[in-house]
Formats: structure tokens, C-alpha cells, sequence
């Protein structure tokens, strides 16, 4: 028997500020609890370090949730959240997040859901160097998600292993997961002012 299975990217891969995008399809059976997010890798105990959730599913709720958790400026835990209506619409669709020093914003299939940013004094997402490590994870019931059950209310049958008998409804696949950073303000203007330098001095020659 099993909890919960889990891809992380901690002590491998973070980053601070960029686009994630990932492209995932999943099933729905209830208490199954797909997952995009990141955590805080060096931002203090949770929730003060912040958290990106990019994509929740409640296997049984027509909605994928999109949200942030952080600190409020009396300390306790407080959420930003977009709820898009997913529906049927079981197949491969692509999850997004653009993190900048000003804002986070939620995207599904290339459509901006919702623009979050500060309200708080605690708020960990600009603080330099609180880099992210990236989490896919498919959890099994718990209190949010519920009992794990089939569509129809059955409980679910495990053979002699111990295994679910039945996978229909358990799966989460992902195809791809693209992470783009954004380069810091005085490089993109080094960069950008090198460009036009070269631009001016081609069209110098070419005359």
C-alpha cells in the first residue's frame, strides 16, 4: 500500500523568479489529489517562505485550484487563490505560472486566470535569493481531498499485493515540464543595449 507518490526537484533545481510551464493530464476518481507546486527552499518554516500551487485538482470538483499561500502581517497563514472551471476536460492541457518581482500569474492552456500580488508585509516572494524547487505529486485522500472512492461511491478493492485493483481514474501524466527564467533588469539592458549597438553598427556597413 501507498500514500502518495512524488517527483521533486529540491537540492537539484531552484530558481527565483521565470515561467513554468507544464503540460499534464490526470483522471478523475474520488480522493485522488494531482499536484503542480513549489515550495520555499531557504524561506524559514512553512507557510513564511511561501508557497506557488500552479495546479490542485480534487479528483471529484469540476475546478482546478490555483493558488499562493504566505504569511499575513500578523503571522498567520493567509491564501490567494483562482478556482477555473475544469469540468470534463480530461486530456493533456498545459498549466502555467510567470513569478516577476511584482506579481504571480496563473495561466491554463496559454489564458491568464488571475494576477496575485502583495497585501502583506510578510510577503515572501520578492525577498532576495527565496529561490522555489518544483514538486509533481499525485496524494492519495486526506482531509481536503476525502476517502478515496470510485465515481460511482465505491470503495476501491486492493488485490492479494496490497495494489489497487483497479487503475482507472488513478493516473497523473505529465509530457513536459519547461521552466524559462528571466534575466536580472541590468543584464536584459546590457543585452539589450549590445543588440542595438550591433544592429547600428550592421546597418553602418551595409551603407
Amino acid at each position: 500500500p501507498y500514500a502518495c507518490a512524488a517527483i521533486t526537484s529540491q537540492g537539484k533545481f531552484s530558481f527565483q523568479y521565470g515561467y513554468v510551464e507544464v503540460s499534464a493530464r490526470f483522471d478523475s476518481a474520488n480522493g485522488m489529489w494531482p499536484a503542480i507546486w513549489l515550495l520555499s527552499d531557504n524561506g524559514g518554516t512553512w507557510p513564511a517562505g511561501g508557497e506557488i500551487d500552479i495546479m490542485e485538482h480534487l479528483n471529484r470538483d469540476p475546478d482546478i485550484h490555483q493558488t499562493i499561500h504566505y504569511n499575513n502581517s500578523s503571522g498567520n497563514r493567509t491564501s490567494q487563490t483562482a478556482n477555473p472551471e475544469y469540468g470534463a476536460l480530461y486530456g493533456w492541457h498545459k498549466f502555467g505560472m510567470l513569478w516577476t518581482e511584482y506579481c504571480i500569474k496563473m495561466y491554463l492552456d496559454d489564458k491568464e486566470i488571475a494576477s496575485f500580488s502583495s497585501n502583506s508585509s510578510n510577503w515572501p516572494f520578492d525577498d532576495e535569493g527565496n529561490e522555489f524547487y518544483l514538486i509533481l505529486s499525485n496524494q492519495i485522500g486526506g482531509d481536503w481531498v476525502g476517502n478515496t472512492m470510485t465515481p460511482n461511491g465505491i470503495n476501491n478493492t486492493y488485490d492479494a499485493n496490497g495494489n489497487l485493483a483497479s487503475t482507472s481514474g488513478k493516473n497523473f501524466s505529465i509530457d513536459y515540464v519547461r521552466v524559462y527564467q528571466i534575466p536580472e533588469p541590468s543584464s536584459f539592458g546590457m543585452l539589450l543595449g549590445a543588440s542595438v549597438l550591433a544592429l547600428s553598427a550592421l546597418r553602418r556597413r551595409r551603407k
